[in-house]
């Protein structure tokens, strides 16, 4: 019978073969995490624009549970877990991509959040990536939480039936499974870096030297990670112009 002693044994396993061949993604992340942690804790509240000032509490909120999420969904990933984490990194890109549409559109803030004049994610995505809601965020986030397909992906094993396949209990590495999920992870992680200034303009993170170079060395990291994936054209190209268009523009 499986257990949770089975179960906790394969979490190490997967993490054990994480560290063995991704391991520059093991180095990376706590200094990632911390950097995000670092973040609410180094803003002023003063800003010249009065409409931004009143709505701080928005994207100072957003940031403040980031560095929470993003070790929940790394700690998932760690583990074996990479349908938990992709369900996970949904409210990551939600989160990210409510504060780039509403920086542009503060006057559409307080009746999104008290009224029932919610804007679509289609119609925040469409602004910055058109194309980006339908071909990713629905066929593969959503789908993620909502559908039954990627159940069959990542818990099913051998040949599937019209019936479905052996179960697979516990968790295992799989690389194409891991680095689809960290790979993700790194693009939409990039985008709260890139546009910290942008969402945050009353941060301090580069009023000191030590603070400016831990955050210069995590974002560097995330954004040369993706221009390493890039460069093995193992994705269509249009999905890395998604990504700068979203993250980086």
């Amino acid at each position: 019978m499986y257990d949770y002693r089975l179960l906790t044994a394969s979490e190490q396993a997967v993490r054990d073969e994480v560290s063995r061949t991704l391991g520059g993604v093991a180095d990376a992340y706590p200094k990632i995490i911390e950097v995000l942690l670092s973040i609410p804790q180094l803003l002023v509240r003063k800003d010249r624009d009065t409409e931004l000032r009143e709505h701080a509490y928005y994207f100072s909120t957003q940031y403040l549970q980031t560095p929470f999420t993003v070790r929940c969904v790394y700690d998932c990933f760690e583990k074996g877990y990479f349908l938990e984490a992709l369900i996970l990194m949904r409210h990551l890109l939600e989160a990210f991509v409510q504060m780039r549409y509403f920086r542009r559109h503060l006057n559409q803030l307080d009746a999104h959040i008290t009224s029932d004049k919610r804007i679509s994610f289609k119609r925040m995505f469409d602004e910055f990536v058109p194309g980006f809601y339908s071909k990713y965020y629905g066929k593969q986030v959503s789908e993620a939480a909502h559908g039954i397909a990627f159940k069959f992906f990542f818990r099913l094993q051998g040949p599937l039936t019209p019936y479905g396949g052996a179960a697979l209990l516990g968790n295992r590495f799989d690389v194409s499974f891991a680095t689809y999920i960290i790979n993700n992870l790194n693009a939409i992680v990039s985008g709260y870096f890139n546009k910290l200034d942008e969402l945050l303009p009353w941060n301090l993170v580069r009023d000191k030297p030590r603070n400016r170079n831990r955050f210069d060395k995590a974002r560097a990291w995330l954004n040369s990670s993706l221009d390493k994936l890039e460069q093995t054209k193992t994705e269509p190209s249009e999905v890395f112009e998604h990504y700068r268009r979203l993250f980086r523009q």
